[in-house]
């Protein structure tokens, strides 16, 4: 595997990560409060932060992924270039893209579920996770970069 390669896996990696941090915040949320002071709202605060560095972080890896995609696509002269579409509105693109996309669709049924009846906090910050984390992993999967790595990675063995 070239070393662009192997730096595109690191930043799919990086991309993955820095979303799960963004979207792992949510289980703090019941803990924290702009209202009571002291630790509650330094824990608000760092919240804040943490949702923002992380989707912030996962969002640039995704970025240069993709930028390391088209350079590689054009070196190759256009072979493998992905004329697909994006992963926002493809579904079921392969094995893990399939397993994210059914919770995705559970987790907003169960999201659609609890605004309705309600639940308790933590059922709510759980569900809200997984419908965050698991459409962020719908994109990422269902996605360009994602199809152009699985692909080199067959190709190589």
């Amino acid at each position: 595997m070239t070393t662009g390669r192997v730096r595109g896996r690191k930043y799919l990696i990086l991309s993955i990560l820095g979303f799960l941090i963004s979207s792992s915040t949510f289980f703090l949320v019941p803990f924290a409060s702009f209202e009571k002071g002291g630790i509650a709202q330094k824990l608000a605060y760092t919240i804040g932060i943490a949702f923002w560095i992380g989707i912030l972080a996962a969002v640039i890896f995704t970025m240069l992924l993709s930028s390391l995609r088209s350079k590689e696509e054009k070196k190759e002269k256009n072979k493998r270039k992905s004329h697909s579409k994006i992963g926002l509105v493809k579904f079921f693109s392969n094995k893990i893209a399939k397993t994210f996309d059914i919770i995705f669709m559970v987790s907003l049924a169960g999201q659609v579920i609890v605004l309705i009846i309600g639940a308790h906090i933590m059922v709510e910050v759980t569900i809200l996770f997984l419908l965050v984390f698991s459409f962020e992993m719908h994109c990422i999967f269902n996605g360009k970069n994602y199809s152009y790595i699985i692909k080199h990675k067959e190709n190589n063995k």
